[in-house]
């Protein structure tokens, strides 16, 4: 049996040539299990936010643990070279983590980090793993001081067997190629939406869409070497991006235009159909804008189910594993689970850069030889817990803002006000690790209400109103209320669990729950089990006993341009500001005044 070995994982802010770094986050590992992990940006409360100083504190705080403790500090890095150890030090040191030599281990690769986030999790033996994002780690020498100009890690295949994670291929990699995450980055631009972080937006637009553009290709299947057909001026040697100042693509406006620009000329070649130049916004998207997401949104489902076959009949592994910002396309997630060649499906919840933290640390103990245990990622509520006298101190604070009450039953409190069409705050336990709020840190709307989206959308979470909201299900209601099958229940449990697929609604169901079945008749929904969420279990059973209807519409607990909420401060600040009828938490039921 391996020692007790307690490993800290984080993600690097900021590159060799001093670019900043977005989704910072930090992971605490205990003798093979995760016990903490959480977002930068949920502590400093400005989203995305790179760096890791606060999310390192909390994780050591919450397990009563000092720097002296941790006998690894594991860490990665994108959009550069694998770090030097004496700069990954002095950027630790930097955040307040003066580690030393012997308690370092680098992981070699951007993508390697996000395979092992998502395979040693996921219980299977044997899987292959596919990591789609915009970019990595640089391949290679470093040709170009722009870091978009070299090879780079775009779109990798592994291979995870017990305890070891090995590289098949790599596809888009050379310079001036692009992988599905830098393309659908590309769309999204074009669409008038700022970065690849609003990409889920685009993804919603795709749905108002009739295939238009259905002619036009962006990918090559993979069985024929797999290419994007973009070919952006701002990704070959001969662009004309100036290179003073911040050496960053995603920032530079004149790149920015050649991306859209790109866009433009793709469409135009292949449909004859000149779709302008990139849009400023979509707050008002035109039928063209729905038409160009449903365009890229349809390649990408394509080209990614392609992918997952072709690597299937090579390998005759059935079992597979999604990590990378693209592995957050639920709507994809959804085609892939269909495919007759997955048998099971695991998509790592925070599969953005964020889970870059848990992939270090869990990768930096497989790492060791002795180490032959693996931790299962039974649930994403990896933050800590609050006492009651926190949140009675929070409400204490916030006393000449609020009232409070106490209720025997949160959920059964809970369930009475969605049933006379409250909106709620709901507030449990230890928060998610990853974008979705299930049922920690949420807010919960009656799924039946016409008017709820409304609501939502022009008062409270102030949201485009082509946007959906999820409906969390109780997981044993599920084949009732969705159309699938069997095997897709099997295939994609997990993922069904995490809001991580948006299957149908079935018709004869759709006109009993309008606020969350989308225009297309699906919806992103998440399974609910008493054995994993069993307070927010309760809320939706109380719920359908008073209704019919076992579930609620869901969405993420935080204001517009906020991340989600952290603590019970955070919580009671948020309700004031987004205007909720009510806060429940923990054993309180909190009002405005």
């Amino acid at each position: 049996m391996s020692m007790p070995t307690t490993i800290l994982g984080v993600n690097l802010a900021r590159t060799s040539i001093g670019i900043d770094l977005d989704d910072g986050a930090a992971t605490l590992l205990e003798d093979g299990h995760v016990t903490v992990a959480i977002a930068e940006e949920r502590l400093t409360r400005r989203k995305h936010a790179g760096g890791f100083a606060n999310a390192a504190r909390y994780c050591l705080a919450a397990r009563g643990l000092a720097l002296a403790d941790i006998d690894t500090v594991a860490v990665s890095i994108c959009c550069d070279h694998a770090p030097e150890p004496e700069f990954a030090r002095h950027q630790l040191a930097s955040e307040g983590l003066a580690v030393e030599e012997n308690q370092l281990v680098v992981v070699p690769s951007h993508h390697l980090s996000h395979a092992a986030s998502a395979f040693y999790p996921s219980h299977f033996e044997e899987a292959v793993v596919i990591v789609a994002d915009n970019e990595g780690t640089i391949i290679g020498d470093r040709l170009d001081p722009r870091y978009w100009l070299n090879r780079l890690e775009r779109t990798s295949i592994y291979i995870g067997r017990g305890t070891d994670l090995h590289l098949l291929r790599r596809y888009a990699d050379q310079p001036g190629q692009l992988g599905f995450g830098a393309a659908y980055n590309h769309f999204t631009k074009w669409l008038g939406l700022r970065n690849h972080h609003n990409a889920g937006q685009t993804m919603a637009l795709a749905a108002y869409g009739t295939g238009r553009f259905d002619g036009a290709t962006v990918f090559s299947p993979a069985r024929d070497g797999f290419r994007c057909h973009l070919e952006p001026p701002a990704l070959t040697a001969s662009g004309h991006v100036d290179s003073h100042g911040p050496i960053d693509e995603f920032d530079l406006e004149a790149a920015a235009l050649l991306q859209t620009e790109a866009v433009r000329d793709l469409v135009l070649a292949q449909s004859g159909i000149d779709i302008g130049p990139g849009h400023n916004s979509c707050q008002d998207p035109t039928a063209a804008q729905f038409e160009v997401a449903q365009l890229i949104q349809s390649e990408l489902q394509q080209g990614l189910s392609e992918l997952v076959r072709s690597v299937v009949a090579e390998t005759g592994i059935h079992r597979v594993c999604l990590a990378g910002g693209v592995a957050l396309n639920c709507v994809a997630n959804t085609v892939i689970a269909e495919l007759d060649e997955v048998h099971e499906l695991f998509i790592q919840p925070a599969a953005s850069d964020v889970g870059q933290a848990l992939g270090n640390a869990l990768w930096a103990y497989s790492w060791a030889p002795a180490h032959t245990r693996r931790w299962g990622m039974s649930t994403c509520s990896l933050g800590r817990t609050y006492t009651d006298s926190e949140i009675t101190a929070a409400i204490t604070r916030w006393g000449d803002r609020v009232t409070s009450e106490q209720v025997t039953n949160a959920g059964e409190a809970g369930a009475r006000l969605l049933a006379e069409q409250a909106i709620i705050g709901w507030f449990d336990g230890g928060s998610e690790f990853g974008p979705r709020g299930l049922g920690r840190r949420s807010v919960l709307a009656d799924p039946r209400d016409p008017t709820a989206k409304h609501r939502l959308d022009s008062v409270h979470k102030l949201r485009a109103p082509f946007r959906p909201y999820a409906p969390s299900v109780l997981a044993e209601e599920v084949p009732a209320w969705f159309d699938i099958d069997h095997d897709f229940s099997r295939t994609a449990s997990q993922a069904m669990a995490s809001m991580l697929v948006a299957p149908h609604i079935r018709s004869d169901k759709r006109h009993l729950v309008p606020a969350v079945a989308f225009v297309d008749g699906t919806a992103r929904l998440q399974a609910v089990t008493e054995l994993e969420n069993p307070h927010f279990h309760e809320l939706i059973r109380a719920f359908a006993a008073a209704t019919g209807v076992p579930m609620v519409l869901n969405t993420s607990f935080n204001a517009s341009g906020d991340p989600i909420i952290e603590t019970p401060d955070d919580a009671i600040e948020s309700m004031l500001k987004m205007r909720l009828d009510v806060l429940i938490i923990g054993r309180y039921l909190i009002r405005a005044r």
